[in-house]
């Protein structure tokens, strides 16, 4: 049994003189034709459909939050407070596909509120927030189906987290 050609190795040949672990030695030009033709691009983070429509929305979300501003309806959709800079905005259907472009479910938030106390946090977590209940209402008011949404979570939570006396309460 012929072993590889590569210094110090005993493996049983693969192809042409070299084993599988160092098959990238091989110098014929086939094999260099080959490789030239394997490489591969990078899979764009974005396509360019949905670059064009980001490029669009960053423009629309900022005209959304001045004219909230004029209208005086800048405030947390999380906390309440008013919102003085732009900092972001919250989907509350999500922002796949035409949602993005969807203002009628998108809020004024700020980043803090969004980001480090609503997507960071467990629902266990949420919920003890003194802004939690004050939410659930905004969020009624805007949405009846997204609340109910925010609902099942609360009672998925209960039935992994059953109290001890759930059973006396019946």
């Amino acid at each position: 049994m012929k072993t590889c050609a590569a210094n110090n190795c005993n493996n049983p040949v693969y192809s042409h003189l070299y084993c599988r672990l160092h098959k990238w030695k091989r110098t014929d030009d086939k094999y260099k034709q080959y490789k030239e033709n394997k490489k591969q691009g990078k899979i764009a983070k974005r396509s360019p459909k949905r670059a064009k429509k980001e490029k669009y929305y960053r423009d629309e979300a900022r005209e959304f939050f001045d004219e909230s501003v004029k209208n005086g309806t800048n405030f947390c959709f999380f906390c309440g407070k008013k919102v003085e800079t732009f900092q972001g905005l919250h989907h509350l259907n999500g922002r796949d596909g035409e949602k993005l472009l969807d203002f009628n479910l998108t809020v004024i938030v700020h980043n803090d509120c969004h980001v480090y106390k609503y997507h960071q946090t467990t629902y266990e977590q949420r919920k003890e927030q003194p802004w939690w209940e004050d939410f659930l209402i905004r969020l009624k008011s805007r949405s009846e189906e997204l609340w109910r949404k925010e609902m099942r979570i609360k009672e998925k939570v209960h039935k992994l987290n059953p109290t001890l006396f759930d059973d006396e309460e019946d």
